[in-house]
C-alpha cells in the first residue's frame, strides 16, 4: 500500500543513508556549491575591472573637454556668467589656476557694470586676448569707463579664460 500524503512518518522506518556519501549541492547560481562560488568570483572580477576603468577615465580626463571652440565664445560665456553672478559657470570656462579668481569676479565685479567685448587678438595658436570695456553708470547719468583684457589659452582645441588684466 505505501505512504499516502498526510500519513505520519516514523523515523525508525526510514532506510539508512549511504555511508560516506553526502548529497551533492546543486550546480549553478542558485546553489551553494562551486557553481555559486564561480558566479560570485566572475561577478567580483567584472566589478573590479569596471571600477578600474571608471578611475582611469576620470584620472585621465576622458570626459567632455572644458572651454569653448573659439576664444570669442569663451570670452562671451565667461562674461555671461559674470553678468549672472554665476561663479561656477565662470570657473567652468576658466583655466584651473584662474578658476578661484573667476568665481570671485563673478560674485563681485559685475554689480552695476556693463561689459562690451572687443575683437579677439590672437598672439599664437594657443594664446589670445580680448579687450573689454567696463562701464559703470551712476544715478544722474554720468558714466565711468575702464578697459580690461581677458587673457585666453587654448588646450586641445578648447579655449579657456586664464586671466583678467587691467
Amino acid at each position: 500500500m505505501g505512504l499516502q500524503p498526510g500519513d505520519p512518518i516514523d523515523p525508525n522506518e526510514l532506510p539508512p543513508a549511504p555511508s560516506g556519501a553526502t548529497p551533492a549541492a546543486p550546480d549553478g547560481p542558485a546553489g551553494s556549491g562551486w557553481g555559486a562560488r564561480r558566479w560570485w568570483l566572475v561577478g567580483g572580477a567584472v566589478a573590479v575591472v569596471a571600477a578600474v576603468v571608471v578611475v582611469l577615465v576620470v584620472a585621465l580626463g576622458g570626459g567632455t573637454p572644458r572651454g569653448e571652440r573659439s576664444a570669442q565664445a569663451a570670452a562671451h560665456r565667461f562674461l555671461a556668467a559674470v553678468d549672472r553672478h554665476d561663479g561656477a559657470s565662470a570657473a567652468a570656462v576658466s583655466c584651473s589656476t584662474f578658476a578661484g579668481q573667476a568665481r570671485a569676479i563673478a560674485h563681485s565685479e559685475s554689480q552695476g557694470f556693463r561689459f562690451t567685448l572687443g575683437s579677439v587678438r590672437l598672439w599664437s595658436s594657443s594664446d589670445a586676448a580680448v579687450p573689454l570695456t567696463q562701464t559703470l553708470t551712476f544715478p544722474g547719468g554720468t558714466t565711468q569707463r575702464s578697459t580690461r583684457t581677458l587673457e585666453l589659452q587654448a588646450t586641445s582645441g578648447h579655449w579657456l579664460v586664464c586671466g583678467w588684466g587691467s
